[in-house]
């Protein structure tokens, strides 16, 4: 193990130790081949085996977040504990493969890896669609790698209220208190009663190896936060917005000054900053965070490339919509299934289908959708057209004439004007830019 004899093994001695033991087992099996092996030989080879993999496992899990996720927190390998990570569908079908991980995951886990041993104060900003697992890797997994791995002292988890964050780090004690197969590899870093450990808490935790893990939320007064000596190493900040702090220009502003003056400021030159959420509008914290030159920036929405055909999908939705079962949507979709999924490429297929996406669509609304699918967002201060508010006009005809009907006017076409309007003056200073 890499816990053996209630001492933890770092990296150096880990690999020390699994050369002694693929030596020893080496020799033993050796002593089996010739027929000389007593019991105790045989034995010996089988623990000497069993340590082996699992030293492997902890020594690879070390340098792959991926694989630490698959290992310790899927339904694959781990099916014994509860609130996995990475589960199997609701009607048992197996979850993606690590072989075959969705390429949204595997560009998260590589992000995870590149904080973890390539630049360890990196900053980060992640914009992903609802529904694709960012929660998932970056403020559960990647924080529980990071403290049985005890490459972190200070963990701060900020999500937009403190219920949501106090969740996040309650996963992660959860985990390191009855998830048996890490702590049969890590040891026990908490006792299972709150009791036993010295601070164990909804709003922080301290490890028994020293590491302290706290939740906060957006617009806290978090200036001084250390623990002892040490300060923040590693901050998460997780879906920090939604309406309730950036529907107005005022409340942006508010959030992306907070961010900018206590978030980035709070740790040291080794302190590694994750932002991960979904946008919520168009000028707000996570737009500005993704666009400063200090933070390696990754946008990602549930469809990488959309069908071929969007007017079948349009004729899909129609029916969908005026249909009172499904039947009459489900004849439609497997009759044209091949036209109408083709091109599409989607960023996590198991878990979402282009079709389940539509009906997100259809039914929560297109600005919705694109708030929380595609992270197209806007606030409505941000906006300068409406689409509910449209009216629409239809052609009417009538003795070789065409009209327009538009609410209670009717107007013949051969009657209408074309205008049109140029502004040329949008900017704020004496400079202007006229384009022609």
């Amino acid at each position: 193990m890499a816990y053996v004899d209630g001492a933890w093994l770092e990296h150096e001695a880990r690999a020390d130790r699994i050369k002694l033991v693929k030596e020893r087992a080496k020799k033993l099996r050796q002593l089996i081949e010739k027929g000389r092996a007593t019991e105790y030989h045989v034995e010996s080879y089988r623990e000497s085996v069993v340590e082996l993999k699992r030293l492997v496992r902890i020594h690879r899990a070390e340098e792959d977040v991926a694989y630490f996720t698959y290992e310790y927190l899927s339904d694959g390998c781990n099916p014994d504990n509860d609130d996995n990570i990475i589960r199997n569908a609701e009607d048992g079908r197996p979850h993606d493969p690590f072989e075959n991980i969705a390429p949204i995951h595997r560009e998260f886990f590589d992000l995870c890896d590149y904080v973890d041993h390539v630049e360890r104060n990196a900053r980060l900003a992640i914009a992903a669609a609802r529904g694709h697992s960012k929660s998932g890797v970056f403020s559960n997994a990647f924080p529980l790698h990071q403290i049985v791995f005890r490459k972190r002292r200070y963990i701060l988890v900020i999500s937009e209220t403190d219920t949501l964050s106090k969740k996040l780090i309650g996963w992660v004690n959860k985990q390191l208190k009855f998830n048996e197969k890490l702590r049969a590899d890590f040891g026990p870093l908490l006792h299972e009663k709150n009791t036993q450990n010295e601070k164990d808490n909804e709003e922080l935790f301290i490890t028994a190896s020293g590491t302290l893990v706290e939740a906060s939320s957006s617009g806290k007064q978090l200036r001084g936060k250390r623990h002892g000596s040490r300060r923040p190493d590693l901050v998460i900040v997780d879906d920090p917005s939604s309406q309730n702090n950036e529907g107005t220009k005022e409340a942006r502003e508010k959030l992306v000054h907070w961010f900018n003056s206590v978030v980035v400021p709070i740790g040291t030159a080794s302190t590694a900053i994750i932002l991960v959420g979904t946008m919520v509008s168009a000028t707000g914290l996570l737009n500005h965070v993704l666009k400063r030159k200090d933070f390696k920036s990754s946008f990602h929405g549930a469809v990488i490339r959309e069908p071929d055909n969007p007017e079948l999908w349009d004729e899909y939705l129609e029916i969908y919509g005026r249909a009172e079962d499904m039947t009459e949507p489900d004849e439609f979709y497997e009759k044209n299934r091949e036209a109408l999924e083709a091109g599409v490429i989607l960023a996590w297929p198991w878990r979402w289908t282009y079709r389940a996406l539509m009906h997100e669509k259809f039914n929560m609304g297109t600005r919705a959708y694109n708030s929380e699918y595609r992270n197209l967002a806007f606030s409505e201060d941000e906006q300068f057209f409406f689409p509910e508010r449209y009216a629409y006009y239809r052609y009417e005809y009538e003795a070789g004439r065409r009209y327009v009907r538009y609410e209670d006017l009717r107007i013949p076409v051969d009657e209408l004007t074309i205008s049109g309007a140029w502004d040329i003056a949008l900017g704020k200073t004496r400079a202007r830019v006229i384009t022609p």
